[in-house]
Protein backbone atom coordinates (compact mmCIF):
# COMPACT_ATOMS: atom_id res chain seq x y z
CA UNK A 1 0.00 0.00 0.00
CA UNK A 2 0.99 3.62 -0.99
CA UNK A 3 0.34 6.39 1.56
CA UNK A 4 0.57 9.94 0.92
CA UNK A 5 0.39 13.46 3.17
CA UNK A 6 -1.66 16.77 1.12
CA UNK A 7 -0.96 19.65 2.35
CA UNK A 8 -2.82 22.81 1.16
CA UNK A 9 -4.00 26.25 1.93
CA UNK A 10 -6.12 28.62 -0.09
CA UNK A 11 -7.24 32.45 1.26
CA UNK A 12 -10.68 32.52 -0.01
CA UNK A 13 -13.78 34.08 1.54
CA UNK A 14 -16.10 31.35 2.63
CA UNK A 15 -19.79 32.10 3.66
CA UNK A 16 -20.99 28.89 4.66
CA UNK A 17 -18.67 27.27 7.24
CA UNK A 18 -20.83 24.80 8.87
CA UNK A 19 -22.04 23.35 5.81
CA UNK A 20 -18.04 23.02 4.45
CA UNK A 21 -16.90 21.31 7.89
CA UNK A 22 -20.02 19.48 7.68
CA UNK A 23 -18.54 17.84 4.02
CA UNK A 24 -14.79 18.20 4.83
CA UNK A 25 -15.69 15.54 8.03
CA UNK A 26 -17.87 13.52 5.94
CA UNK A 27 -15.61 13.03 2.92
CA UNK A 28 -12.71 12.84 4.98
CA UNK A 29 -14.43 9.80 7.26
CA UNK A 30 -15.77 8.39 3.91
CA UNK A 31 -11.80 7.76 2.64
CA UNK A 32 -10.61 6.95 5.73
CA UNK A 33 -8.29 10.54 5.55
CA UNK A 34 -6.71 11.64 9.09
CA UNK A 35 -4.92 15.00 9.79
CA UNK A 36 -6.46 18.75 10.68
CA UNK A 37 -8.51 20.96 8.13
CA UNK A 38 -8.81 24.59 9.59
CA UNK A 39 -11.61 26.30 7.89
CA UNK A 40 -12.26 30.07 8.52
CA UNK A 41 -14.49 32.67 6.31
CA UNK A 42 -11.07 33.89 4.98
CA UNK A 43 -10.04 30.34 3.44
CA UNK A 44 -8.75 26.91 4.28
CA UNK A 45 -5.85 25.32 5.32
CA UNK A 46 -5.22 21.61 5.63
CA UNK A 47 -2.83 18.33 6.40
CA UNK A 48 -4.48 14.96 5.35
CA UNK A 49 -3.07 11.64 5.10
CA UNK A 50 -4.19 8.70 3.82
CA UNK A 51 -4.25 5.89 0.89
CA UNK A 52 -2.76 7.08 -2.03
CA UNK A 53 -5.67 6.06 -3.89
CA UNK A 54 -7.87 8.22 -1.29
CA UNK A 55 -5.98 11.01 -1.51
CA UNK A 56 -6.88 11.47 -5.25
CA UNK A 57 -10.02 10.98 -4.54
CA UNK A 58 -10.55 13.50 -2.19
CA UNK A 59 -8.44 15.67 -4.79
CA UNK A 60 -11.33 15.13 -7.51
CA UNK A 61 -13.83 15.63 -5.11
CA UNK A 62 -12.45 19.09 -4.23
CA UNK A 63 -12.32 19.92 -7.71
CA UNK A 64 -15.76 19.66 -7.88
CA UNK A 65 -16.42 22.29 -5.63
CA UNK A 66 -17.09 25.88 -6.72
CA UNK A 67 -14.41 26.80 -3.74
CA UNK A 68 -11.54 24.27 -5.33
CA UNK A 69 -12.13 26.02 -8.78
CA UNK A 70 -8.87 27.92 -9.03
CA UNK A 71 -6.85 25.41 -6.87
CA UNK A 72 -3.63 24.28 -8.26
CA UNK A 73 -2.29 21.15 -6.97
Amino acid sequence: MKYSVLLFYKYIHIDNLDDLLKSQREICERLNLKGRTIIAKEGINSTLGGLSENIHKYIEYMNGLDLAKNFIW
